[in-house]
């Protein structure tokens, strides 16, 4: 059977206009859906799609907008997200990839700071070492806990200089090594 526009009402109360082929939505569509799908740390709440699908589930690029306010623009295999950016209603941004439709694999946050976490996801975990670039062009590679420095890392600055060491709650501790860039000096305790 060939593809079709179609309008359909369903007894959930989701609907559907799109292309229509063999009883499911199959190509570009839009689904409004009374109670979405899981997907966004809610089961039941509305949402709409635009996007592909194929074999009534959604595949392809497709966007998803939550009545919260967070939206996903990107790929979909099987219903589920794959690759993309979600913006969430917090007002932190996620760009990556996903599995079982959570964050995972390599991937960058967009914490409300204006701080971009980058680094290794597992399945809506983040990795305690990452990458944290600052609005101000500061960038640190090591250890953090919730996105603020601690343990050991490498922090170098706008102007070049770089510091390696221990930290303890975003501030320098213990022992490390300081470079200065504009005299060439090394502090090293």
């Amino acid at each position: 059977m060939w593809s079709r526009l179609v309008e359909v009402n369903y007894k959930n109360g989701d609907k559907y206009r799109g292309m229509f082929k063999d009883g499911r939505a199959n190509g570009y569509g839009a689904l409004k859906y009374n109670y979405s799908l899981p997907g966004n740390g809610a089961e039941y709440e509305e949402a709409e799609y635009k996007g592909n699908f194929k074999a009534g589930k959604r595949d392809g690029y497709g966007v998803m907008t939550w009545s919260d306010g967070s939206t996903f623009k990107g790929l979909w295999k099987n219903d589920k997200r794959q690759e993309g950016e979600m913006h969430f209603s917090n007002g932190q941004c996620y760009r990556g990839g996903f599995v079982d439709d959570k964050l995972h694999g390599q991937g960058l946050l967009m914490l409300n700071s204006g701080v971009i976490f980058e680094g290794c996801f597992e399945m809506n975990s983040y990795s305690p070492i990452g990458k944290l670039l600052y609005p101000n062009g500061d960038i640190y590679y090591g250890q953090h806990k919730l996105f603020v420095k601690e343990g050991v890392g490498k922090m170098v600055y706008f102007d070049g200089s770089v510091y390696e060491g221990s930290w303890e709650s975003d501030r320098k501790n213990q022992t490390g090594r300081m470079q200065y860039a504009e005299t060439g000096d090394i502090y090293v305790g």
